[in-house]
C-alpha cells in the first residue's frame, strides 16, 4: 500500500478510493525510490509496474512475465527438437515447461485484481 509524507501530512492510499490520481500527482513512485539501494528500487519498480498492469486489465495477458514464458517455451522446444546430442533423461526442457506454465497461470490468472480482492 503506497504512502507519502509531505508537509507534515501522512497520506496512505487505500485501494479503490480515488488514490491513484493523488498518487500520480504527488509522484509517489518516483519519491519512494529516492535514497535506497538498487535491490529496493527494482522491487518498487516491479510493484508499480504490476500496479499499472492491474489497473488496465483484470486478467493481463500482454506482460513481461508472459514474454518470459514465451522465451522459456521456445528455448525448451529448441532444446528438445533441435539438439540431438542431449542425454535421454535430460530434465531441463521439462523443468522449463513446468516453470513456464506455473508463471503463466500465476501472473495471468492468480496474481490478479479479481483474485486478490482488489
Amino acid at each position: 500500500m503506497p504512502w507519502l509524507v509531505k508537509d507534515e501530512v501522512l497520506f496512505i492510499h487505500v485501494p479503490r478510493c480515488g488514490g491513484t490520481s493523488i498518487t500520480k500527482f504527488h509522484k509517489v513512485a518516483q519519491q519512494a525510490e529516492e535514497g535506497y539501494n538498487l535491490y529496493y528500487r527494482l522491487g518498487l519498480r516491479y510493484y508499480y509496474y504490476r500496479y499499472k498492469v492491474l489497473e488496465s486489465a483484470n486478467f493481463p495477458f500482454m506482460t513481461y512475465e508472459n514474454l518470459l514464458v514465451l522465451f522459456q517455451v521456445t528455448l525448451a522446444t529448441v532444446l528438445l527438437v533441435f539438439v540431438p546430442q542431449l542425454p535421454e533423461n535430460f530434465p531441463a526442457p521439462y523443468v522449463m515447461y513446468g516453470m513456464a506454465c506455473t508463471l503463466f497461470i500465476n501472473s495471468t490468472f492468480v496474481w490478479t485484481a479479481p483474485v486478490l480482492m482488489r
